[in-house]
């Protein structure tokens, strides 16, 4: 392959810069700036486990369960503290510091309480190339932030986020921005 193939197979290339995340933060409606407080957060990983068979002194290998990793979000802390406290009070609601119970009634299929959270990967005009919807979203991890008389630059904090499936678009002959097919 020659250095014209290589530059016509890999296009303008995908910069892992450009994204976009998006979701509800428990019962409340995240925040436009949403998308530009996250500053780091990665694609979504799956695994497909394996089924060993035993057969005749032979090992027959099978497709198992799949399974999703916990997806983490680094988020640039704003001023007032709007989004750490939004995530600290959706996991208080989820099972309450004191109370060891929610907080009020938790439905594990109602949307607000377990919402779907999307990223997209744009690109260089910011339009999304492919994008995955993180289905039954809720946090198992709100960050400790650094506090320090000697630091400079701006806080940030982590969050991850557990959640049931990921349904993918921008792949298999499904376009971008079209809804995940569900049953």
């Amino acid at each position: 392959m020659n250095i014209d193939k290589f530059k016509n197979a890999i296009g303008g290339g995908v910069r892992p810069s450009l994204f976009r995340v998006k979701g509800n933060i428990g019962t409340t409606t995240s925040p436009d700036v949403m998308s530009f407080l996250v500053t780091a957060a990665q694609l979504p990983a799956s695994t497909l486990g394996e089924i060993d068979v035993n057969y005749r002194g032979r090992q027959l290998k099978l497709p198992g369960s799949r399974t999703f990793e916990p997806w983490t979000l680094t988020v640039l802390n704003d001023e007032g503290m709007f989004l750490r406290s939004r995530f600290e009070k959706w996991l208080d609601d989820l099972n309450g510091a004191a109370s060891n119970v929610a907080q009020r009634p938790i439905t594990l299929t109602n949307a607000v309480d377990f919402p779907t959270w999307s990223i997209d990967q744009l690109n260089r005009n910011g339009q999304p190339i492919k994008s995955y919807e993180l289905l039954y979203c809720f946090p198992t991890n709100v960050s400790a932030m650094d506090l320090a008389a000697d630091a400079d630059g701006l806080s940030d904090f982590q969050v991850t986020l557990s959640y049931s499936y990921f349904l993918t678009s921008g792949v298999n002959g499904i376009p971008v921005g079209a809804a995940p097919i569900r049953e």
